[in-house]
């Protein structure tokens, strides 16, 4: 089952359509750009939390990454 959403901020409305009925937090797009929508602060907390943890394991893995291009250089 999905949910038809309708939001009004200021003067405009936005239309989100086809959003998981029973998900807590849920991916759509809008003119071009992914949205985040959720009715539950945790689930919200909880995907910011984990996306910035994806970051910062990027970061810290760049000196790897930077040896193994290196080491495929050598190799080569």
């Amino acid at each position: 089952m999905v949910v038809d959403l309708v939001v009004k901020v200021g003067n405009t409305f936005s239309n989100y359509n086809g959003l998981p009925a029973s998900a807590e937090i849920a991916d759509t797009y809008y003119n071009g750009d992914s949205v985040v929508i959720s009715d539950n602060r945790e689930a919200m907390n909880a995907e910011i939390l984990n996306y910035k943890q994806k970051s910062i394991d990027i970061v810290n893995s760049i000196d790897l990454h930077k040896s193994i291009i290196v080491g495929c250089d050598e190799i080569l």
